[in-house]
């Protein structure tokens, strides 16, 4: 009980000047307030605009032909030649086909793998091939300059 009535007069002047300062602090903050500058603020709506009725200032037709995501990389594919094709000696097996000339699908399997490639596309091997056509019962690749079957 000695310890509370020892510390009760300086816990007392502590809080006092603690709110004496918070006092002072509102005070300032309302003389600012009183003393600012009350300029009226003028919230007429902004001036009207004149709506035309022509065209737009833009040429619709050439905003719609530009392509929106670019333009594909035209491949070079070797020109599939109807005569006798020599088959192939890669290591790569026909397991299926969607016939379609040049829009079919095959799908190959090589390096233990299976992989579906569409006309066009160049084969995951180390050599530059590219699937040339889809047929029923083959696919033609391009490989160094030339046409090769595979059954």
């Amino acid at each position: 009980m000695q310890i509370i009535q020892r510390w009760a007069p300086w816990v007392t002047g502590l809080l006092l000047a603690v709110a004496g300062w918070l006092t002072a602090l509102l005070c300032w903050e309302l003389v600012g307030l009183a003393t600012a500058d009350r300029t009226p603020i003028n919230f007429a709506p902004p001036p009207a605009t004149k709506i035309h009725d022509s065209s737009p200032a833009y040429d619709l037709n050439a905003v719609v032909s530009v392509p929106l995501f670019g333009e594909a990389n035209k491949a070079v594919i070797a020109p599939v030649v109807s005569d006798e094709v020599k088959r192939s000696n890669l290591r790569i097996n026909l397991l299926g086909v969607v016939a379609g000339g040049d829009q079919g699908v095959a799908i190959l399997k090589h390096d233990g793998k299976e992989y579906a490639y569409k006309v066009g596309d160049r084969l995951d091997v180390s050599e530059t091939i590219t699937l040339a056509a889809v047929e029923a019962e083959y696919v033609i690749i391009s490989r160094a300059g030339g046409n090769e079957k595979i059954e």
